[in-house]
């Protein structure tokens, strides 16, 4: 994780791209420095991009959450309807796709941290 943690930094730095992308190559610089667990990481991908999705779908009135406010086998997403908006939408889109990311990537690879203590 220290070399994600590395890296990290040097993307932060050389930040040139969208938010989407530098949370990308972020998770694949952490599925790298990683266990080889391709069925957790095909699993880890599919939940980063679809909340991705959702954080960008919440904000755009003609796209549909794929979790939030929906049953996905025997869980349920709720979520608040009456939330209240920034003005500026690509900052407010930015934001929850950055929180959903750093998150989730912190929460699945949590375990790669103790592994390297």
């Amino acid at each position: 994780m220290l070399q994600t943690q590395i890296y990290f930094f040097s993307v932060i730095a050389a930040r040139n791209c969208s938010g989407e992308r530098f949370w990308n190559e972020v998770l694949l610089a952490s599925i790298r420095n990683d266990h080889a667990r391709l069925t957790v990481y095909a699993r880890n991908l599919f939940h980063f991009f679809e909340g991705i999705y959702d954080a960008y779908a919440v904000h755009d009135p003609n796209a549909v959450p794929y979790f939030l406010n929906k049953t996905r086998g025997q869980y349920y997403f709720s979520f608040e309807e009456g939330y209240t908006w920034s003005e500026v939408i690509d900052v407010t889109q930015e934001t929850a796709i950055s929180y959903v990311a750093y998150r989730l990537i912190s929460h699945r690879f949590c375990t790669a941290l103790q592994q390297l203590k």
